[in-house]
């Protein structure tokens, strides 16, 4: 997970929300996601390492 350099919130129809502050570890990756104005509903996580994207489909549910 070193070298991620992006992570954000993606679903059909809307605008991605991208993370900010990212911080790739070892183990784990971590960033500041503002979900201000950001619809209800299952949205997937998008990673990339480069121009290598992978989704963890359905993967966070905003409620409210």
């Amino acid at each position: 997970l070193d070298g991620i350099s992006r992570v954000r919130l993606v679903r059909t129809g809307e605008t991605p929300i991208d993370g900010t502050g990212v911080t790739p570890a070892p183990t784990k990756v971590t960033c500041d996601l503002d979900l201000t104005g950001a619809s209800t509903g299952t949205w997937s996580i998008e990673v990339a390492e480069g121009a290598r994207p992978a989704k963890v489909a359905g993967s966070l549910e905003i409620t409210a």
